[in-house]
């Protein structure tokens, strides 16, 4: 290891490279080099800890990994109408998305499973909230009247092809969803001392990868893109995908 600090004739020393030059090389490694490096380099540690975010969970030895909402897909994100991003202290990371309003709510991304570990089963959540005026209450729907709310749908499609999908209804977390003539069954969630959600989208086992395979991959989302009523003041902060305890 040595050698990050050194420089040779005509060169830089890996100490001198940009973060992004940094981060672009991590990702063609294995996690486990990843680890290494970030432990004997302050430079390649913050890159990792910045754009890959990943780590070893300390219950099963397994990697883990967060996505970040600015690394995440989401419809008329990049639009101020529609979506603000907003620095917060009770988040992980430097902004998360703050729905203004949308009638079609649609977050969603695809994860290369190489940098997870083999071998393990993984569970998949997005960490979101609601303030009080959001759609969870009900607000702009019973102002305008545009019909009853309607549950989001979280999905995981497994590497296998195989797609989860379960649901929830934000103006009531209690509420069924099998009653409701959907077919779903509700998305397991928890809540943190700061408010956030951690919904679980689904679950799956990864595999080791043999020789003559290509990438692993998985997606996932949340949505509701029922048009019947405006959805509001949702904040997401990030989709994580962990190893299950």
């Amino acid at each position: 290891m040595e050698i990050l600090g050194k420089k040779r004739k005509g060169g830089v020393s890996w100490a001198e490279l940009e973060e992004n030059c940094i981060s672009t090389i991590l990702s063609f490694t294995t996690v486990k080099d990843v680890c290494s490096l970030a432990a004997v380099c302050s430079s390649w540690r913050f890159a990792a800890d910045t754009n890959l975010r990943i780590w070893v969970d300390d219950f099963t030895g397994r990697i883990a990994s967060m996505i970040p909402a600015r690394d995440l897909y989401i419809v008329w994100g990049d639009d101020s109408s529609y979506w603000e991003w907003v620095r917060r202290d009770d988040s992980r990371f430097e902004h998360v998305a703050r729905l203004r309003y949308v009638w079609w709510f649609d977050v969603w991304q695809r994860l290369n499973c190489n940098i997870l570990s083999p071998n393990t089963h993984y569970t998949v959540s997005f960490i979101v909230r609601m303030d009080k005026n959001s759609v969870g209450y009900g607000n702009l729907s019973s102002r305008y009247g545009y019909g009853h709310l309607s549950s989001f749908i979280f999905s995981v499609v497994r590497p296998d092809g195989v797609r989860m999908e379960s649901a929830r209804f934000l103006d009531d977390l209690e509420k069924s969803v099998e009653t409701h003539g959907q077919g779903f069954s509700l998305t397991p969630l928890s809540q943190d001392e700061n408010g956030w959600i951690e919904f679980v989208a689904g679950e799956f086992f990864l595999e080791e990868q043999r020789p003559c395979e290509g990438a692993k991959e998985i997606e996932f989302s949340m949505k509701n893109i029922d048009c019947t009523f405006t959805k509001s003041d949702i904040w997401v902060d990030c989709v994580k995908i962990e190893p299950k305890h």
